[in-house]
């Protein structure tokens, strides 16, 4: 046991002095400049080893209990969490977003699709060999809603597809330019996803309910 006490704390020293002597590399590229690409890139090749070494210490997926609203938040925020841990800081999303969109999107953890299929996100899927529910209005339709194994397996899906698909190619864009501001702005980042609804109204909900959640966060 203290061996392996011994050997973590070894290998966190070594990310440490890694972090400052690549970290001090690049800001001396180009004149003294900082070079704010390499350092993000030996960031993030940084935060996954990290991320590696402590699922293999025992990190897992937070359990995703909840019986009302609050706890229903609770859980997603922790999951956020653990899947921001285990993500490069460039692909993160900010967990207040993704509390106010599962929310909306599965009536706080009590829809249909997230009780019996940890859908949280509605997000549809026209392949027929991947696990799926249909709508009940229309259960000959040739699209399904995705199901996954764990809600926090579906914040992840959800994170995975924000972060790949064409149709949020501007949440990406707007993202990184906040990411590098630090400082998220909710209602500007909300602007982009007028592709994941087919409301119409959509947008005006979601920042509605990001706003009743800051509102509850600072009571």
């Amino acid at each position: 046991m203290k061996k392996m006490f011994k050997n973590n704390k070894i290998k966190y020293f070594i990310w440490f002095l890694a972090v400052l002597v690549l970290s001090a590399v690049s800001f001396g590229v180009g004149t003294f400049k900082p070079n704010y690409y390499i350092l993000n890139k030996i960031t993030e090749r940084v935060e996954l080893e990290q991320s590696k070494t402590a699922i293999e210490l025992g990190l897992h997926e937070p359990e995703f209990i909840y019986n009302n609203k609050k706890t229903f938040i609770e859980a997603v925020r922790q999951c956020v969490h653990y899947l921001n841990f285990t993500t490069p800081h460039s692909q993160r999303l900010p967990s207040l977003l993704v509390e106010a969109q599962a929310g909306l999107e599965s009536g706080w953890g009590t829809s249909r699709f997230a009780i019996e299929g940890n859908a949280l996100f509605g997000v549809r899927t026209w392949n027929s060999k991947l696990p799926q529910m249909k709508p009940k209005d229309n259960p000959n339709a040739v699209w399904g809603v995705k199901v996954y194994k764990t809600k926090c397996q579906s914040i992840q899906g959800y994170v995975r597809l924000l972060n790949t698909h064409s149709a949020y190619e501007k949440f990406r864009i707007v993202r990184a330019e906040m990411v590098e501001d630090k400082l998220y702005n909710f209602n500007t980042l909300v602007d982009t996803l007028t592709l994941f609804s087919t409301n119409p109204d959509y947008t005006k909900l979601l920042k509605s309910t990001i706003k009743q959640l800051q509102v509850k966060i600072k009571l």
